[in-house]
């Protein structure tokens, strides 16, 4: 059970109304609902949720609805590692929020509970000359809680994974499916940031080279040993739905990541 999502009766009242006007909930499962919430002595949405009349993701989309405010796609979101050192962990555990970028003074921030006035008044307390603007967007906890777990608990500078693939190359039991899928995710981060055009992968010989173009320019970003190509050049095929068995024949391929960036590869 979630320790927010305490909200007023007349939101609970309008978030109930919302999913018996929508079809999510019957007025049956209301009525149990809200038996089981006066028996519990818990809030409306917390046993709507553990009843299992209703999803997070219902729960996110009715809040959104209902309070104007959009919705965050946390699942697929490119977070950047720099906003690590704005928000630690306790604190986005604590509020169950995640930050996802910081353009132009702007903060977005993914939380749970948009009513929560602790969480507000935290964010509230991050305004200064370099972030002038906070915009909360909604997203399923479970969600948040998981993009935690991927976001603080792992290395995600692109130097900092390569030297954790070599690290786990070295170990014949070491799986290398997660520093790879981070380290391609990291290069999207960073080229995204650096506003980058193209990526570009060069194999040659013992090392492959990366590059971004910028501004029309190829700039070199590192170079690592072309033994991490492989594994690499297969996450981008199957971000980008190309046939990972075809090795000798040109393919083409498409990825879009939905976030607060969107990034179009071809």
């Amino acid at each position: 059970m979630r320790d927010v999502g305490v909200y007023s009766p007349p939101l609970a009242q309008a978030l109930a109304s919302a999913f018996v006007e929508r079809g999510i909930l019957s007025s049956d499962q209301l009525g149990v609902a809200l038996k089981e919430q006066k028996r519990q002595g818990t809030s409306l949405e917390d046993c709507l949720l553990t009843l299992n009349f209703i999803t997070e993701a219902a729960l996110a989309e009715a809040l959104s609805l209902l309070s104007g405010h959009a919705q965050a796609n946390v699942a697929q979101a490119l977070l950047d590692p720099a906003l690590k050192a704005l928000i630690s962990r306790e604190v986005a555990e604590r509020y169950t929020l995640i930050p996802l970028s910081l353009e132009k003074g702007v903060l977005r921030i993914a939380l749970s509970d948009i009513y929560n006035l602790d969480a507000l008044d935290f964010l509230k307390s991050l305004e200064n000359q370099t972030i002038k603007k906070i915009v909360p967007l909604l997203a399923p906890a479970s969600e948040i809680i998981d993009a935690i777990d991927r976001y603080y608990g792992y290395e995600l500078s692109i130097r900092g994974l390569l030297q954790e693939i070599e690290s786990a190359q070295k170990s014949p039991h070491t799986d290398l499916e997660s520093p790879t899928i981070r380290l391609v995710n990291a290069i999207l981060i960073d080229a995204i940031k650096g506003r980058a055009s193209d990526v570009h992968f060069e194999p040659e010989g013992a090392f492959t080279r990366l590059r971004y173009r910028i501004d029309g320019l190829l700039i070199q970003i590192c170079t690592f040993h072309s033994s991490y190509w492989p594994a690499l050049v297969v996450r981008l095929k199957v971000l980008s739905e190309m046939n990972i068995a075809e090795s000798r024949r040109p393919q083409s391929g498409r990825m879009t990541y939905y976030s607060i960036f969107t990034l179009r590869a071809y």
